[in-house]
């Protein structure tokens, strides 16, 4: 067999002989030599030869459910759900006895908005292994997607009875109550899970990339295509239409795409256009029994993994309201009223308030123009309304575990100060702020 991304001059590696791969596994007729070599050249990240190496062991015999497994977990590495999920069927058919298997199968179900599956799995993985900490994290997951507040709340609480030193789920029980509208109590868990994390051996995790922008321009696009073809109208808008107006493109920091409607539209007919041929995912419209009434759909694109949001501006006299669902009052702007009108980017005619200027500098105030990567819409809008005040410091709170936690410092810190804007009096806030700013210029310092 030629193989494409295997040199039969380069050492095997299998890393047992030294050979060249030519003289030595390529040799084998013996699917578990594949497999050692398939496993190896994952590690090393070469992920389109280890995927070559696990098919041509799948074909030499096609009765080893692990090399199915680990093929899924390859497609997984690669973005390729779909493909994923595929081999990982084939595992969980043949071994249904595998913990590990149903769970990284639900890995590639919730990538593919298949989210009930998905919770499937993971409860699978939890009755033959009780104690999978990834499986239960994931479980919890899901149901947050799915807007199963309560119950994640419950299965949180339950992990974090056994590990009460566990910082990651202490912040997903503050978020939790946070969404809950309990706001004092998911001040005290948000707390703690920083402290936890402070006290603990500190394991940094891996820094959340932003979005590429050529890709994210092209899931806009694919979104603007449906919802055009439905008959929807829509408008770019928040950190979107900035990065379109300021800049002439999207912002390169940005992590999701912003879209507005107006209140009237259905948001049946809104999932119905975006979710209708798999390509866009809506995680908590089953949850929200076709609720009319939801400020805002949280959509991710299936393939891209590029989330999208579409808010809902309801008229209130001479302004909007917009905003996020939350208890027990969303969490809403007011921005001056505007009419539609549209803009030519990127040869496409794009519908955007009537008058740009002015709905931006309603968000971002008059400084718009001067960049600022690290603005929160949700916390600090210039137009918030005023009672939604504790609800935006509780969100931000909800920020500061993962940004420390992948030592995104420079971020941390500009929370921590958005946080302060609202209540500058908060003690925790000011050391978290303080502690972001040394960190960050000892790393400085130790860079020169």
């Amino acid at each position: 067999m030629r193989f494409k991304f295997v040199e039969d001059g380069e050492v095997c590696p299998c890393g047992t002989s030294g050979k060249k791969f030519k003289k030595c596994c390529k040799r084998s007729s013996s699917p578990y030599s594949f497999d050692k070599v398939g496993t190896a050249l994952f590690e090393q990240g070469r992920h389109a030869a280890a995927t070559e190496c696990y098919r041509h062991a799948i074909s030499l015999n096609p009765g080893i459910p692990e090399i199915y497994h680990k093929l899924g977990i390859v497609y997984q590495a690669q973005g390729n759900f779909r493909a994923a999920a595929k081999f990982q069927r084939r595992a969980v058919k043949m071994r249904p006895e595998v913990a590990s298997a149903h769970n990284n199968l639900g890995i590639s179900l919730v990538a593919l908005g298949e989210y009930q599956l998905a919770a499937e799995s993971f409860q699978t993985a939890l009755s033959l292994q009780p104690d999978h900490e990834r499986a239960s994290n994931h479980l919890g997951g899901v149901m947050v997607m799915q807007g199963r507040y309560q119950e994640a709340l419950v299965l949180y609480r339950g992990i974090l009875a056994q590990q009460p030193d566990n910082s990651e789920v202490c912040n997903r029980i503050g978020d939790l109550l946070g969404k809950l509208g309990q706001e004092e109590e998911a001040r005290v868990y948000l707390r703690q899970s920083i402290n936890l994390f402070l006290a603990g051996k500190v394991q940094w995790k891996q820094q959340e990339t932003a979005m590429p922008v050529k890709m994210g321009y092209e899931v806009l696009l694919s979104a603007k295509k449906r919802l055009d073809a439905a008959g929807i109208p829509f408008f770019l808008s928040l950190g979107t239409l900035l990065g379109v107006i300021r800049d002439g493109d999207l912002l390169p920091f940005d992590k999701d795409l912003d879209i507005g409607t107006l209140w009237e539209t259905g948001r049946p007919e809104v999932v119905a256009a975006l979710t209708g041929d798999g390509v866009f995912a809506c995680p908590r419209w089953s949850s929200e029994s076709g609720s009319d009434s939801a400020w805002r759909l949280c959509f991710h694109h299936t393939t891209k993994q590029i989330s999208l949001d579409v808010f809902f501006y309801k008229p209130d006299g001479d302004y909007f309201l917009a905003g996020l669902d939350h208890l027990p009052e969303p969490i809403v702007s007011r921005p001056q009223k505007f009419d539609i009108g549209t803009i030519d980017w990127q040869g496409e005619a794009w519908p955007v308030p009537a008058d740009c200027e002015r709905y931006l500098s309603d968000y971002y105030g008059s400084e718009w123009r001067v960049p600022d990567k690290y603005f929160d819409t949700v916390i600090s809008s210039k137009c918030q309304v005023p009672s939604t005040r504790s609800a935006r410091m509780v969100y931000g709170y909800t920020r500061l575990h993962g940004l420390l936690a992948s030592r995104r410092l420079g971020k941390l810190a500009s929370i921590c100060e958005q946080v302060l804007a609202l209540d500058p009096d908060d003690e925790f806030i000011v050391g978290l702020r303080d502690l972001a700013l040394r960190e960050e210029g000892s790393a400085a310092a130790g860079s020169e």
